[in-house]
């Protein structure tokens, strides 16, 4: 660490590490453009000039290019910089259409920021200006605006140095600059959008959110996207405004959140999709399927309904089956119904969903946000198993949570006929599938949206996804459901009442979590009990240990 004076303050900051980004750290900001944290520097902005005392006297440097050493002295406020950075602005909007009222950027727009705090000037220039391409279909998912471009060169650099797949481009000389695509080689990776997140203004925008919605009517929600086991942080952006219209809730855009450990900056272009399933598809209301078809119910018949079928049957004739999409909460607590409340010891945590494609990136084959989690919370039986108990007649009640084990299957029909015996198939889940479609009892939950709890990553990585909006339209909660068929079959779930008191128990029970609170977890997450780089430097001292250590005579 170096020693170094801001402001007059003295603090301590990483030697060679970037001056801009330390003073960001600290909490003192600095106007920029071209600077990211998980992007090579480029400097061509010049907004983050900053007072720097030199041998010769004081000069004004780019901080971002500028390596923190010891006994600095910086000073970020001066007139002279305020003035400079004044200047850079109105460089920037000589030729900027300033349409900021039809922009999708608007309200998150750096150049309409910096202009409210270093602005309010008139242009100097009375000539026409520049005029480029607006609303350039570059991409399936990105629309350009070269008029809008202040050419910091992000996206460039985000397409050579992290997918390094080189779509993008500069073309064009002086003012006459532009961000353009390479001939025939439209901007088609598979982490395209991230340039709309590097983009500081409007020049790109991500069109399946353009036009949507502004973005000061929605709320956003620290979340987990399940896409994968890579578990990227996001950020999940809801409809909340104080008009009580049907709009309220509803999901319009999922996003990265930086954590270095995880994801950095960086999400697939797949995964932000998935906000989707928030809105669509949705299972509003229980539903009983008799003899003359399915058809909605009221909450206390529908859980009555299962609680006589699961009696009926008796423990040894009911399984249960959750899934690794489910929160390290939800496997916990549906479990525990199954092998307290009902008896069974017959369990399953297991999924049919095939391996996806991966690359050396983000994406990851296993596209479950908690298989090592599940794996923490096991053993658990296998899906095969429980099968093969409803063929031979010994399973009569199967209750599910999250698995659409039916649509996954390779041999859809076989299942089908095996579950033609099943006196009773009851579901819970968010949205309607196969499985779904064929359950007798049908209990709705809410999203991933409407659900609090953690999930664990490939890497062993814990992280905590908050609650965006309450379970919508007629759906529950997982735990309250969970919770509601356990009181009604006489032995209920007593202190497991939300998440956080779930975690308590399941962290006192399961030796990789052992010990691990919330608050150690925290928005960035923590390593699981034997996981991360403390983990992987003592393994290799272990094994040296174990080696040089005497065996014991016989």
């Amino acid at each position: 660490m170096a020693k170094i004076k801001v402001d007059g303050k003295e603090m301590e900051a990483p030697a060679g590490a970037s001056l801009l980004q330390a003073l960001l750290d600290r909490g003192i900001f600095v106007p920029h453009f071209c600077y990211h944290p998980d992007l090579p520097v480029d400097g061509n902005c010049r907004q983050c000039l900053v007072e720097l005392e030199t041998p010769k006297g004081v000069a004004g440097v780019i901080s971002c290019a500028t390596r923190v050493a010891e006994g600095m002295v910086v000073r970020t406020q001066t007139p002279t910089m305020e003035k400079a950075r004044r200047g850079v602005l109105e460089f920037l909007l000589v030729n900027h259409p300033v349409d900021c009222p039809v922009c999708d950027q608007a309200g998150e727009c750096r150049l309409q920021q910096y202009y409210m705090t270093y602005g309010f000037h008139q242009s100097r220039v009375t000539v026409e200006k520049v005029h480029k391409n607006k609303t350039l279909r570059i991409g399936p998912r990105v629309i350009l605006d070269q008029e809008r471009c202040v050419l910091c060169s992000r996206c460039v650099r985000f397409t050579r140095h992290v997918t390094k797949t080189s779509e993008l481009a500069i073309g064009g000389r002086g003012d006459h600059s532009f961000i353009t695509t390479f001939p025939g080689q439209p901007l088609a990776n598979k982490y395209s959008v991230c340039t709309v997140d590097v983009c500081p203004v409007g020049a790109l925008t991500d069109l399946d959110f353009r036009f949507q919605c502004r973005v000061w009517f929605l709320k956003p929600t620290d979340t987990i996207c399940h896409g994968c086991a890579r578990g990227c942080n996001a950020v999940l952006d809801t409809y909340s405004h104080t008009t009580m219209d049907g709009l309220q809730g509803t999901a319009y855009r999922l996003r990265p959140r930086r954590n270095p450990e995880v994801n950095k900056s960086w999400m697939c272009d797949e995964g932000r999709l998935l906000y989707r399933e928030v809105n669509e598809n949705r299972l509003r209301e229980p539903e009983l399927r008799l003899e003359g078809g399915a058809r909605p119910a009221a909450w206390e018949e529908a859980l009555d309904s299962v609680v006589e079928k699961v009696k009926a049957a008796g423990p040894a004739a009911v399984a249960g089956l959750c899934s690794p999409d489910g929160t390290n909460e939800d496997l916990f607590l549906f479990r525990k119904l199954m092998v307290e409340s009902v008896g069974t010891e017959l369990v399953s945590a297991e999924s049919w969903r095939q391996p996806g494609y991966e690359d050396d990136i983000l994406l990851r084959a296993d596209k479950h946000p908690n298989s090592l989690g599940a794996q923490f919370l096991g053993p658990w039986k296998g899906l095969q198993e429980i099968l093969s108990g409803i063929e031979s007649g010994r399973v009569q009640v199967l209750i599910v949570l999250h698995n659409d084990f039916l649509g996954m299957a390779g041999d859809g029909p076989a299942v089908r006929a095996k579950l033609n015996t099943l006196k009773t198939l009851v579901v819970l889940d968010s949205r309607r599938n196969p499985t779904v479609d064929a359950a007798h009892v049908v209990l709705p939950t809410g999203s991933f949206a409407e659900r609090e709890g953690t999930y664990v990553n490939f890497q062993g990585r814990v992280q905590r996804a908050a609650r965006a909006v309450l379970p919508r339209w007629g759906a529950k909660s997982e735990t309250e459901i969970l919770r509601g068929l356990a009181e009604k079959l006489g032995r209920p779930l007593e202190g497991l009442s939300n998440a956080m008191r779930i975690w308590e128990h399941l962290a006192s029970s399961v030796p990789a979590l052992a010990g691990i609170t919330y608050q150690e977890i925290g928005k960035m997450g923590c390593w699981a009990r034997g996981y991360g780089p403390a983990a992987a430097t003592a393994a290799p001292a272990a094994a040296a240990a174990a080696q040089t250590k005497p065996v014991a005579s016989s």
